[in-house]
């Protein structure tokens, strides 16, 4: 199949299953439906793919080391919009000056405001590598997108890039309607740690201004004291090498988390870190959650979504089979990505 049939096939071909309480519509490999293997598209980039580069103490990461890291992120991709418009502003916030790019569709109407908040690790990762991925959620969810280049640590940790998030989220709704959008259609999107990032934002929002936080592969619980995670439960039968790297891909990552973005262990357990932790979330918006099949995050992700039912939040749950982390990047390469992004489009155009 070509990647236009994949995408098409993708569209067609969820199902839905039940997993202790959990509504979660799967997406197979569009075509190779047989369990337990790696997409034949993630299968063959990695074949190419580059070691992501460790530090010599994890403890102590060298300023030297970050660059080096920060560096190493980010993937090819493709722009498949038509007709999306891109600004560069700085806003002015009470958490320092934070560049933003926002993109906006030449359409007229009534259009959602959605702030995106790039992952990596919290000490990585750039509004340029997601570039792509915002501007085709503006092009099919009909929305402004505002992308959100805030501080990173180690020269920005917890709380710092926290709330310039929060305070763009603030900005994008007092200004929402000179930026061409429905400030009461306001949602938050984030990828890996900007997902974590979004659910701290709309833990922030005592005024319920976020109508719709939109979730992928969310890191939700940064404790380490977190029993959650389990190998065996992952389906695992062609390709063990490739499917062990992918699901580990992100556990290394978090020792060099610790040493950055959170150096007070303490910390670890705040709510805003760890989510997953919060006594009660039944304030936070209609939450759509993407997942990917081989990443160690998923566990975590189907317990926050448990907990989110159990307290009255309405939940969108999707698993991408043969997938690993950071799927949604790759717009144009991977057919997932593009058709993750139609169906957060549509439930974008639903509010």
């Amino acid at each position: 199949m070509n990647y236009l049939e994949c995408v098409g096939q993708l569209g067609q071909s969820m199902r839905v299953i039940q997993e202790k309480g959990l509504s979660i519509r799967i997406k197979p490999i569009p075509d190779d439906d047989r369990p337990g293997i790696p997409d034949p598209r993630v299968f063959s980039g990695s074949r190419n793919q580059k070691p992501f580069p460790r530090p010599k103490d994890a403890e102590h990461v060298t300023m030297e080391e970050i660059n080096s890291f920060r560096a190493a992120m980010g993937c090819g991709n493709l722009d498949l919009s038509h007709n999306v418009r891109k600004e560069s502003r700085t806003v002015v916030t009470d958490a320092g000056e934070v560049p933003v790019l926002i993109y906006s569709p030449d359409i007229s109407g009534d259009k959602a405001i959605v702030i995106y908040i790039h992952g990596g690790g919290f000490f990585g990762g750039t509004t340029r590598v997601v570039e792509n991925a915002c501007k085709l959620v503006a092009d099919r969810a009909e929305a402004v997108v505002i992308s959100v280049d805030y501080g990173l640590a180690p020269e920005h940790p917890f709380p710092e890039g926290l709330m310039q998030c929060w305070q763009v989220v603030c900005w994008a709704y007092r200004h929402g309607k000179e930026l061409g959008g429905n400030p009461e259609k306001l949602v938050v999107m984030g990828d890996s740690a900007g997902g974590n990032l979004s659910v701290a934002c709309s833990m922030l929002d005592e005024e319920q201004i976020i109508k719709l936080q939109v979730l992928l592969y969310p890191a939700v619980i940064l404790d380490p004291d977190y029993g959650g995670w389990e190998e065996s439960a992952y389906e695992i039968r062609e390709e063990e090498e490739l499917l062990h790297s992918l699901i580990h891909e992100v556990n290394q990552m978090k020792e060099i988390v610790y040493s950055t973005y959170v150096t007070d262990r303490d910390k670890l357990k705040n709510p805003l870190v760890s989510p997953l932790l919060a006594r009660d979330l039944s304030k936070l918006p209609t939450t759509l959650i993407v997942t990917a099949e081989y990443d160690s995050l998923r566990l975590e992700e189907e317990e926050f979504a448990r907990r989110l039912l159990e307290d009255g939040v309405d939940v969108i749950f999707y698993r991408y089979n043969g997938m690993g982390h950071a799927f949604f990047e790759h717009t144009g390469e991977f057919p997932q990505a593009e058709d993750c992004t139609n169906e957060i489009a549509e439930a974008i155009k639903a509010l």
